[in-house]
């Protein structure tokens, strides 16, 4: 039970589900606690309107940036695969090549890893550049038309990661506007207010007046995570990398400050590293053996 109080007052990244609880627990006490006002107009017609025009606008903000959502996470899976790629078309022209290239994906996923999805295509293109550089400048033994036509698909498959890494960061860069925050918010305190300070009636009319705010605080966190891309972080971030990385047989790696808040789950029965340093420091990575984490 503690634990998960201590889950739910982690603050360093509020969570749609503990925001929804935290409001609703605000909410239910304020209907209850606060006096009612009464007011001279008819305080329905402002939450009629505040609630119509928050519903059409958050429904929009929504389907755009779920749709935003998802492409990223097909870009991303892209990417990784088309990364596996390089490394097999590499060992079809040299096993020691590839044990080398390997290196450079590897730290390119950690590093990948680190940090938001929104821009870390920005933050690695050092360890892209890399993997670029080693495949025109160190892949040199082509000896036989097998190597030729593999090192020509291999050229070709390092240009189109390149058109999905651009791709990935425009989306990445893609995020709302704080014009549209602040009518979005607007909207929701025009709602809220009228909801928890003026409704009057019953206690469970109370009650379920702050539900009814606590779910457009929820409406506003969905947005969020959305916008961020951090609703459901495991799937469209760690699981892409995760296949890549069983794929090259490289041990899976997770960020200590995901797993602190929750926004991914370690593995049971394998092997796996931890990152304990911070975002853009000197990498701090410690093996978790299988036996210690059964």
């Amino acid at each position: 039970m503690m634990k998960e109080i201590k889950k739910l007052i982690a603050f360093d990244y509020l969570h749609s589900w503990q925001g929804f609880f935290l409001s609703l627990l605000i909410f239910s006490i304020a209907v209850v606690a606060l006096p009612e006002i009464k007011l001279d107009f008819d305080v329905s017609v402002i939450m009629t309107i505040g609630t119509f025009l928050f519903g059409i606008i958050a429904a929009f903000f929504i389907s755009e940036r779920y749709s935003r959502y998802e492409k990223m996470r097909e870009l991303v899976a892209k990417e990784t695969s088309g990364i596996v790629s390089l490394h097999s078309l590499t060992r079809g022209i040299s096993e020691e090549k590839a044990e080398e290239l390997k290196g450079l994906v590897d730290d390119y996923f950690v590093r990948s890893l680190d940090y938001e999805l929104y821009d870390y295509q920005k933050k690695v293109e050092k360890e892209f550049g890399l993997i670029e550089d080693f495949i025109n400048l160190k892949i040199s033994n082509i000896k036989t038309r097998k190597d030729e036509e593999l090192y020509g698909e291999l050229l070709s498959t390092a240009n189109g990661l390149g058109d999905v890494r651009k791709e990935i960061g425009i989306l990445g860069a893609d995020r709302t506007e704080k014009i549209h925050w602040f009518v979005l918010i607007s909207l929701s305190f025009s709602t809220i207010i009228p909801t928890v300070i003026f409704l009057q009636g019953s206690l469970i009319a109370k009650l379920f007046s702050a539900l009814f705010a606590s779910i457009i605080v929820l409406t506003l966190l969905v947005v969020r995570d959305l916008d961020n891309l951090r609703w459901r972080k495991e799937s469209i971030s760690y699981e892409p990398f995760e296949e890549a990385m069983d794929s090259l047989d490289l041990l899976r790696y997770y960020c200590n400050i995901d797993i602190k808040s929750g926004r991914t789950k370690l593995p049971v029965g394998i092997d796996y590293r931890i990152g304990y340093h911070q975002p853009g420091e000197k990498p701090d990575i410690r093996v978790v053996k299988a036996q210690e984490n059964n």
